[in-house]
């Protein structure tokens, strides 16, 4: 019997000569809410065991096999958590069990539902638990629970570490995130290298522009010399090619007083960051680990641009003068706000390093060489070169994204290296990354130089 695609009900097993084997029932179809709604998978599970068979009597056998799993994991109880698998799921032959948990495993588009009936229905019990650990959104207590279930019925399984490692990573765990990947590597040779470079990544430092030198000494060259460096021609804010001979004025628009509020409006944004993270870490990893010792790559704190406390952040709709030739009114939106509702460790942390990038710039643009509340507006020599190459790199980023980097092949627009690694040769994580960065900085650099803007944070900036 089937309910949405889905095994339900009573189902009867024969054998070869039509006698009874196995009489079951399969329970009720589910449908991907069930995450929000079932005691099965709440952030608390007081007696796992207890709900398992309360759900799996009411005829809810595939959320009683999540809380069974949950209380196996929580107990260390593989045997139980066995036992219970036997008792609700027929098994299948071992070669079968392992070909569907495989498969289920490496869909690239399995979803919730499938994988509990997938589960219920007899796939292996181990694939079937990893997958929901990945597939369930966000890093609730489930994830970790159900991760650790699928370890405990396929121990040292390298696949299984690359899942926690990912869902402890998600979580800002990078000791049990290395720890997981230190085990891959030790059961496959040379299989934690992606792991590793991820980890890396989302676990980096925050640092100062490494190229603010290059660009100062570049520009130096320029003005002892008369002549701009040998390349393809570099893009203007405009995105078109600058004439020859000639290069456009770089002058600060923004008055004193407006870039010390953007300043201050980055501090806020990464201050609220801060404390989004703390509480995730808190939730996830125990209510002391909020109060150790902030890892190396923990946000800087930015109390010193806030003399006053954080400042309000815009969300507004901002109505524009009627266009003379047609009458038509258009609107701008402003939003600095920060998305935190459910946003994972890593996403946080993506968020303040393009914060803390345009801030970086933002300080440089107006003299300073490290993030301090600008007192001046002393802008460096090199603050066009360096706008003109935050956009050519903002634009050959999107076409690697877009089209694998075939449009500036054909345009000879030169690649570039970040922390490391060359755009053409970056993982999607990275080029995700690279791109907020530079969008980040690009929308600063904007804001900067237009007179008519009010912050980089209007969406006709950060989509031009």
């Amino acid at each position: 019997m089937f309910e949405d695609g889905q095994a339900v009900g009573t189902w009867t097993f024969l054998d070869e000569k039509g006698e009874v084997v196995r009489v079951i029932d399969r329970g009720s179809a589910v449908a991907a809410s069930v995450v929000e709604t079932s005691p099965a998978f709440a952030l608390e599970l007081v007696d796992g065991w207890s709900t398992a068979r309360a759900l799996a009597a009411g005829g809810r056998v595939r959320e009683a096999l999540c809380a069974a799993a949950r209380a196996a994991a929580r107990a260390g109880d593989a045997e139980g958590l066995r036992a219970f698998l036997a008792e609700h799921v027929v098994a299948l032959d071992p070669a079968v069990e392992r070909e569907q948990g495989d498969a289920l495993a490496q869909a690239s588009d399995a979803t919730l539902v499938g994988a509990l009936d997938a589960l219920i229905s007899g796939a292996e019990a181990a694939s079937a638990l990893r997958t929901l650990a990945a597939i369930i959104p966000g890093v609730p207590a489930v994830v970790f629970d159900l991760v650790e279930a699928a370890l405990l019925l396929a121990p040292g399984r390298p696949a299984i570490h690359v899942t926690r490692a990912l869902v402890r990573a998600q979580a800002g765990d990078e000791d049990g995130a290395r720890a997981d990947v230190r085990a891959v590597e030790a059961a496959v040779p040379g299989a934690s290298t992606a792991l590793v470079a991820y980890v890396d990544f989302v676990f980096r430092p925050f640092t100062l522009p490494e190229w603010w030198d290059a660009l100062e000494a570049e520009r130096a060259v320029v003005q002892a010399t008369g002549s701009e460096p040998g390349g393809p021609p570099e893009e203007s804010a405009a995105g078109e090619e600058s004439a020859e001979g000639e290069e456009p004025a770089a002058t600060v628009a923004q008055d004193l007083e407006a870039i010390q509020h953007l300043a201050a409006v980055y501090a806020t944004r990464l201050g609220r960051v801060d404390a989004a993270l703390r509480a995730a870490r808190a939730r996830t990893m125990g209510g002391g680990s909020a109060a150790e010792k902030e890892p190396a790559w923990w946000p800087p704190d930015l109390s010193a641009l806030l003399p006053e406390g954080p400042v309000e952040l815009l969300h507004e709709t901002v109505t524009c003068d009627p266009v003379p030739e047609t009458g038509a009114i258009e609107t701008i939106e402003i939003d600095e706000d920060v998305a935190l509702e459910g946003i994972t460790v890593p996403a946080l942390l993506a968020q303040a390093h393009a914060d803390h990038a345009a801030l970086a710039w933002l300080c440089w643009a107006t003299g300073l060489r490290a993030i301090e509340l600008p007192r001046a507006i002393e802008p460096p020599a090199a603050l066009l070169p360096a706008m003109q190459a935050i956009v050519q790199r903002h634009w050959r980023a999107q076409d690697r994204v877009k089209t694998g980097g075939l449009i500036a092949l054909g345009k000879r627009v030169p690649g570039f290296e970040w922390l490391g690694v060359g755009i053409d040769d970056m993982p999607d994580h990275m080029v995700s990354g690279v791109l907020a960065e530079l969008l980040a900085v690009r929308s600063m650099f904007l804001w900067l130089l237009s007179p008519d803007t009010i912050s980089p944070f209007q969406d006709d900036i950060r989509s031009a």
